[in-house]
Formats: structure tokens, sequence, C-alpha cells
């Protein structure tokens, strides 16, 4: 599965996580997902959540960051008609890889396409 490749390609699977959130206590974001299913969904939902960022199930003009496999779904689309950020998976990786949030103009590709040209 994509997830552990991913993880284990950006060289932190089993690094030890920081115990505080990225920015620190109070996370603004409020992060939902479309596209994901199985354990890649599961993987991405539990990495929110060490972020301190809100994780949620369905998607309101309150989120901040839609985090989409394909930008060919209802959520994906609704998501840009609301200014709520739509980027891939690895916009999520990488910030947790480096605890930091990262600039999501690096990451508006589609997720499926990085899977496809990366070597995971």
């Amino acid at each position: 599965e994509w997830p552990t490749e991913a993880l284990a390609w950006r060289g932190w699977l089993f690094s030890p996580m920081p115990q505080h959130p990225i920015a620190g206590d109070g996370c603004p974001y409020k992060i939902t997902l479309t596209g994901y299913a199985g354990v890649p969904r599961e993987v991405i939902k539990t990495l929110v959540n060490l972020t301190g960022a809100q994780q949620t199930n369905t998607m309101s003009k309150e989120n901040t960051h839609l985090i989409s496999a394909r930008p060919d779904t209802a959520k994906h689309r609704a998501a840009l008609n609301w200014n709520i950020a739509a980027v891939n998976h690895l916009w999520l990786t990488d910030s947790v890889m480096t605890w930091e949030w990262q600039p999501i103009e690096n990451y508006t590709a589609s997720g499926e396409d990085e899977i496809k040209h990366r070597n995971w």
C-alpha cells in the first residue's frame, strides 16, 4: 500500500512524533479528505489528528483544507468554489515530516498523479 511506501520513502516511517501540535496549541486548520479509501484514508486521518488540526468527515465552508486524491470529485470542485485549499496527500506527509505546514502552492497536483510519477 502507498502509505507505508510513501512514508518509508520520505524517511520517517519509524520516527518519533513530536509531543506538540505543528502550530502549537489551537491549530486553526479544519481538514477533510476525498478520494481515499481503506488504509490510505485511515492513515491520512491519523496524520491530520497528529498535527493538532481538526479532521472532519464532511466538508463545509468552515473547512480550511481538502486533501484530495483527484480533482474530478464533487468535494474538490466545491472546495475550489468555497476558497478552501485543495491539496494532495504529500502536503500532509511533508508537513508532518518537517513538523511545519508546507506552502499549499507546491501540492495542488492530483494525488493520484503524484503517486504515478514518483518512485514509491
